[in-house]
């Protein structure tokens, strides 16, 4: 009789356990993502029409009707586009306040729309937000420098931005469990610089793009990297992130890839080329999202300085046959005026002794040259990148 006692005392508290937590926590947020998405498809497909009836009707005046069905194509590409656009800067918010970011969710997508009025080019009305759909820019307004066409732009990116970030406010609202689960803490000092070296690599990244394609622009991939890169920072340094991990891949394709050149065979490209065209924003989230792995491997590894010693020499090594190759191939000098003089054998032979010796010593320390040498490894592949789009 104690015994049926006890177990019924003890059921209220875990009743009022349950009672706190929704059963069904994303079915709100999908609701909201999926009037979302109509909402957004219904406003742009009707501004497309508008601007597409007002285009043909100044054609036709002008040569006919004949004339004016060679111009006036379909509003379906660029719709594909914006739809594919704000399904990955939605589903950017959805990941991040799931994984706990109730307070930051929104904002990689806030820089996606505002650092293209402070970096990029400039229209006929000035430096404008990014938004979300094609149907906020009429050409003939455009054509015609219309004084209010800047501040139509300016409502319509932050009623395109609402409407994407529409869901995950609602999951960022909802009631959350006390004692959720965080990642393991890393020191500062490695943290610090586990995040250097992949702000060094996000900066390789850009301005290996900018020299190689368009110098005059060096900012030009920073619009979409940046945001990019801060979503894959936030989402890495949640909480256990791995049921969220796939869109660190899913939201670059997303918002990057040119949909109606892969969808519709708009272009003659093919598909598998469109897609991956994307790659170098794939590879920007997921540096966004390395610094904590990166960081938790650093820790790892300084206890254990066996292996930290050959990563040392292996990468030392690997850096002397990199720049051999890039020396020997032209184009390329050796900056370093003590390797010009004892050349690149000793060099490996130097930095192999004072490994040894500071392995001896200060076996942690060795973590820093290990990551002095993944940044010179990187710079190599910038190197070896700029040297194949420009040849």
């Amino acid at each position: 009789m104690s015994v049926v006692v006890r177990a019924t005392s003890a059921a209220p508290p875990l009743a009022e356990e349950s009672a706190g937590r929704p059963r069904h926590p994303f079915v709100v947020p999908a609701a909201f993502a999926a009037g979302a998405i109509g909402a957004f498809f219904l406003l742009h497909v009707i501004l497309a029409l508008r601007s597409q009836h007002a285009i043909w009707q100044f054609y036709t005046r002008l040569r006919g009707e004949a004339f004016a069905r060679q111009i006036v194509g379909s509003i379906w590409p660029d719709l594909l586009s914006a739809m594919a656009l704000f399904v990955g800067i939605e589903l950017l918010g959805l990941a991040l306040a799931a994984r706990g970011r109730s307070r930051t969710f929104w904002i990689p997508a806030l820089i996606w729309v505002l650092t293209p009025a402070f970096v990029g080019n400039v229209s006929l009305i000035g430096r404008t937000p990014a938004t979300l759909g094609p149907g906020w820019i009429d050409p003939f307004a455009l054509s015609m420098r219309t004084p209010h066409l800047a501040i139509v732009v300016w409502l319509g990116a932050a009623m395109d931005l609402g409407l994407a970030l529409l869901p995950a406010t609602a999951l960022a609202l909802r009631p959350r469990a006390s004692g959720s689960e965080r990642p393991a803490a890393v020191e500062p000092m490695v943290r610090a610089a586990a995040l250097a070296l992949c702000l060094f690599g996000l900066w390789l990244v850009l301005s290996a793009r900018a020299t190689a394609f368009d110098a005059r622009f060096p900012w030009a991939d920073v619009p979409t990297m940046l945001p990019l890169f801060l979503f894959g920072l936030l989402l890495g340094a949640s909480r256990p992130a791995r049921p969220w991990l796939w869109t660190l891949a899913v939201v670059p394709v997303l918002v990057v890839t040119s949909w109606p050149d892969a969808l519709l065979n708009y272009s003659g490209v093919p598909v598998r080329t469109t897609v991956a065209k994307s790659l170098p924003w794939v590879a920007v989230t997921l540096l966004g999202a390395a610094p904590q792995p990166l960081g938790k491997a650093l820790r790892w590894l300084r206890d254990r300085p066996v292996l930290l010693l050959i990563a040392v020499n292996a990468l030392n090594v690997a850096d002397a046959i990199l720049t051999f190759a890039e020396v020997h191939r032209g184009g390329v000098v050796e900056a370093n005026p003590v390797i010009n003089v004892i050349g690149l054998p000793a060099k490996i032979v130097l930095v192999g002794a004072f490994s040894v010796v500071l392995a001896r010593r200060r076996p942690r320390a060795l973590v820093w040259p290990a990551l002095i040498l993944v940044g010179v490894l990187g710079w190599h592949l910038a190197g070896l990148y700029l040297n194949a789009q420009v040849g």
